[in-house]
């Protein structure tokens, strides 16, 4: 089961490596097109974290 596993790993990873290869993605760590979902998560995710760490700081400064 094993083998199988890491042969389709390393199919995944030349079958992308191809298409990275081939210009017609702009690097890039999302796909603007197919992507924006988890890009808008990654944001509101950043921005409460930011939110409860100045909470935090002022907190500490009291």
């Amino acid at each position: 089961f094993s083998d199988r596993v890491q042969q389709e790993d390393i199919a995944i990873c030349e079958h992308v490596q191809r298409g990275l290869a081939s210009g017609a993605y702009d690097r890039g760590r999302f796909s603007v097109e197919c992507e924006e979902g988890v890009y808008h998560f990654q944001t509101l995710l950043k921005e409460a974290y930011a939110e409860a760490l100045a909470g935090t700081t002022a907190e500490a400064g009291s």
